[in-house]
């Protein structure tokens, strides 16, 4: 990945020295969705095994991301350097007079990065249409957190943590609109397409399984985000 980084940057610092553009900073915030199905079939498989009743609050919904890009940006296309922040998790709940059950999980991960826009359409002046395609790589961590109490008494208190490395791309159309020569504002809708499956594995190599086979996480879903571009005269 380091490697695709210094070749990207290399070809951007051909492009700096060849042609008329500007260097802009993005900044974006959106919801995701996130087809994490082994976790949510996990998530069933010990909300059946318990032996009290129990619900499952929250089960991997769609969640809030970041991403910040550092462009070159020319007339017509664009290049970056981007990486995005993805998290999402769910919850195992039951609580009455005698004790309290909570199995809490929590996934994110930090996603760099490399992108290239190209406009297909100006609308005016002032508002145009890109298209986008983003490839990178995933660097995922679960947490997981497992508490039992009765009677104000601790029987289970369990933290375990798992990590991935899995690579994807996005693609992706959006609505520009410039509103004066240093700020954009950008309409983003994308599709993320996780290309590998890395079994999510802890440091001493312990696996999360499902029915004998190894767990791991999905980041492919939709996209939708509002950025603001500022371009650096």
């Amino acid at each position: 990945m380091k490697r695709i980084i210094i070749n990207l940057s290399l070809v951007l610092s051909f492009v700096h020295l060849g042609y008329a553009q500007n260097t802009a900073i993005e900044i974006e915030c959106g919801i995701g969705s996130y087809a994490m199905s082994d976790l949510e079939n996990f998530n069933d498989l010990i909300f059946e095994g318990l032996e009290f009743n129990s619900k499952i609050v929250s089960n991997y919904p769609a969640y809030f991301f970041y991403d910040l890009s550092i462009l070159e940006v020319r007339e017509n296309i664009s290049f970056a350097l981007a990486t995005s922040f993805n998290s999402t998790g769910s919850r195992i709940s039951s609580q009455d007079y005698s004790g309290e059950y909570l199995m809490d999980s929590r996934i994110y991960s930090i996603s760099p990065g490399l992108l290239f826009n190209y406009k297909i359409h100006s609308i005016n002046d002032k508002s145009s249409i890109w298209l986008g395609i983003k490839g990178g790589a995933h660097f995922t961590k679960l947490n997981l957190d497992e508490r039992l109490s009765v009677w104000g008494e601790s029987y289970v208190d369990e933290n375990y943590s798992f990590r991935s490395i899995d690579y994807y791309a996005e693609p992706g159309i959006y609505f520009n609109y410039q509103f004066n020569k240093f700020f954009r504002l950008n309409f983003k809708l994308r599709y993320s397409i996780q290309i590998s499956k890395t079994p999510l594995k802890q440091d001493d190599n312990g696996f999360l399984f499902l029915n004998s086979a190894k767990i791991s996480s999905n980041w492919s879903g939709i996209r939708t985000g509002l950025s603001l571009i500022y371009l650096i005269q």
